[in-house]
């Protein structure tokens, strides 16, 4: 299926509503500059238009496109997350971002994505007896650790806690026993 052919999929009702909540957004910005679109408003009507963009990009993307690059964009991600410790931009008394010229990223907020990739295709493959071995569980344990003990460094206590509360919903729903999960929170 091309991707012209998936436009027919896209209920124009969540775009109607999408851009009703931003132009309230994009109001408050220009109410809060005394009536002018500078320094606020015009920059965030920008960011809104590139990210419906690719948000309607991602949602006519095959999802077996995401599923077959989880592993990559997870590389991808805990590469730029190395990449902050190493030669990170600080800002407000923390280094979580890189200088890209045209704007700041902030890896973490790509690690949220990719961790969820990363640890759906992981689960996904596998079976009920699988998920219920203590050594299966090793490696989602570490996809997950491994980027929140980076972040904590930066420090961003907060983004830290999200990932790790999103993989072990993850981890969760995937079939692990409730009791594996009274016995870790019991031992911290």
């Amino acid at each position: 299926m091309r991707i012209f052919d998936r436009f027919k999929y896209l209920d124009p009702w969540i775009y109607v509503v999408v851009v009703i909540v931003a132009s309230i957004g994009f109001l408050m910005l220009y109410s809060a500059a005394q009536g002018s679109l500078q320094p606020w408003a015009l920059k965030q009507m920008l960011r809104f238009g590139v990210g419906l963009v690719i948000m309607t990009w991602v949602g006519l993307t095959d999802s077996r496109f995401w599923m077959s690059s989880a592993y990559v964009i997870y590389g991808v991600s805990l590469l730029l997350l190395i990449g902050v410790e190493l030669m990170g931009y600080v800002g407000m008394g923390a280094q979580r971002w890189i200088d890209l010229y045209i704007f700041n990223l902030q890896p973490s907020e790509l690690m949220k994505i990719a961790l969820v990739l990363a640890l759906a295709r992981y689960f996904h493959s596998s079976t009920m007896e699988e998920v219920r071995q203590n050594k299966y569980l090793l490696t989602p344990i570490l996809l997950m650790v491994v980027p929140a003990l980076l972040v904590m460094r930066q420090p961003d206590l907060g983004t830290a806690m999200m990932l790790l509360f999103a993989g072990v919903v993850i981890i969760f729903l995937s079939g692990v026993q409730l009791w594996k999960f009274l016995v870790s929170g019991g031992i911290l």
